[in-house]
C-alpha cells in the first residue's frame, strides 16, 4: 500500500479484514488499486442475482439492483412505509418524472454525452413501465387466486350453516 501512496500498517490491513477497522474512501479506493479491481467489487455482494441485501440498515435490495445502481444504470428506488416503490419526485410512485431520471444520469455518468444520457433515460422509463406492467399483472393473478379460495369457501362454510 505504501508504494501506491497509502500506507497502511499490516495491523490495519488485519483489522480492516476482521471489521475491526474502519475504512474511509481514500483506504476504499488505495485498496482498489491495490487489488486492480473497481471500487464497487470491494463494496458490493460478490453475487448479482435476487439475493436481497441491506444496502444500508433499512435499505434492503436486490443485489443485482444494487449492481445496477453502483454502475450508475439505474437509481435505487426508495420503499414506502405502504410497501410502495418511489422516486424521482413522485411521492405516490404511480408515475416517473423524466427529466428527473436525465438529472440522475447526467450525476450519475458525467463521462456520457448528452445522447448517451437520452438514451439511457428512454431504456430506464422502459424499463420501469416493464416492471410496473408485471408487478400489475402479479397482483392481478393474486386477486384472481384469492377470488377463487373466496368462492370455493363460501358453500363450505354456507354448509354449516
Amino acid at each position: 500500500m505504501t508504494e501506491i501512496g497509502r500506507p497502511i500498517l499490516a495491523s490495519g490491513l488485519s483489522k480492516i479484514e476482521q471489521g475491526g477497522r474502519r475504512v474511509d474512501v481514500d483506504d476504499l479506493v488505495a485498496l482498489a488499486v491495490a487489488f486492480e479491481v473497481n471500487p464497487n467489487v470491494l463494496l458490493m455482494p460478490a453475487e448479482a442475482d435476487e439475493t436481497e441485501e441491506y444496502v444500508t440498515g433499512d435499505v434492503k435490495e436486490s443485489t443485482d439492483r444494487m449492481w445496477s445502481w453502483v454502475a450508475g444504470d439505474e437509481p435505487l428506488l426508495r420503499w414506502t412505509a405502504e410497501g410502495r416503490k418511489v422516486g424521482f419526485g413522485d411521492p405516490t410512485g404511480d408515475r416517473y418524472d423524466l427529466s428527473l431520471m436525465a438529472e440522475w444520469f447526467e450525476l450519475a455518468k458525467p463521462h456520457k454525452s448528452d445522447d448517451e444520457i437520452a438514451a439511457e433515460t428512454i431504456a430506464l422509463a422502459q424499463l420501469m413501465l416493464t416492471r410496473l406492467s408485471e408487478s400489475k399483472e402479479e397482483l392481478g393473478e393474486l386477486q384472481a387466486a384469492l377470488d377463487q379460495r373466496r368462492r370455493d369457501e363460501r358453500p363450505a362454510r354456507d354448509g354449516k350453516r
